[in-house]
């Protein structure tokens, strides 16, 4: 997991990203500005108006989904919420500001090694175990039965658990995987996400074939597009996603 205390961005840098912002702005307002005064006066300071909204929305909108900003990419910072560590508005909560070029970018997932299992099955009358989905934010979920996990996931039955993850990258497929625990593991099924669902065995990326049921063992991580979350037991000691 990402730390708030590494490496934050100095009070300097902050200034500067934010000159860089106003500065930007000021040039693409003060270029169509020019352009529009060539018919009237009246005209370019509307388009002027106009433009300064447009960039401020983009602004904003950058800063909550990404924690970025063109002052903030030229300098390589990333600006987030310390309870999260995922991007959030401005001026809401505590917030934290890393220099992603020295520090670990806490949107840029590196999914772990893990070790694939030949799929197995465990008869309908054994009860499944609890499972604990940790994922990379540092939320948590203790589930039971059959889980489907997704941006808004659909469910087919009564008995499978919808669990909705947020991803600002939209690289999680509304409906991305569905996992079934039993006591050897977890058996995982791709259900034909885009991004595709990625492990490593041997220090190499595999992707899990869409449809394909493949037992993993507890404490495995997987890569859902961009975002990780590792398959816990409850109470089991080690269950963090590791950066």
């Amino acid at each position: 997991m990402w730390k708030t205390a590494e490496l934050p961005a100095a009070t300097a840098q902050l200034a500067w990203s934010i000159a860089l912002d106003v500065a930007l702005a000021l040039v693409v307002i003060a270029g169509l500005s020019l352009l529009a005064a060539g018919h009237s006066l009246a005209l370019a300071v509307l388009v002027g108006g106009f433009v300064a909204l447009v960039l401020l929305a983009v602004w904003w909108w950058m800063r909550a989904a990404l924690g970025t900003s063109a002052g903030h990419a030229l300098l390589g910072l990333r600006t987030v919420a310390r309870s999260t560590g995922m991007p959030a508005h401005p001026f809401t909560g505590a917030r934290a500001t890393l220099n992603v070029r020295k520090a670990s970018d806490p949107l840029r997932l590196v999914p772990a090694v893990i070790e694939l299992a030949p799929p197995t099955r465990v008869p309908q009358r054994f009860s499944s175990p609890d499972l604990e989905l940790h994922f990379d934010d540092g939320s948590r979920h203790i589930v039971r039965g059959v889980i489907v996990v997704g941006r808004a996931p659909q469910v087919s039955s009564r008995s499978q658990r919808p669990v909705a993850v947020p991803d600002f990258s939209r690289s999680l497929a509304p409906t991305h995987v569905r996992l079934e625990p039993n006591f050897e593991g977890v058996l995982v099924t791709d259900l034909g996400s885009v991004a595709g669902t990625w492990a490593f065995a041997g220090g190499d990326p595999q992707r899990l074939q869409a449809e394909t049921a493949v037992t993993v063992p507890f404490g495995t991580v997987l890569a859902l597009g961009s975002r990780r979350v590792r398959l816990g037991r409850p109470g089991a000691t080690g269950t963090g996603v590791a950066a």
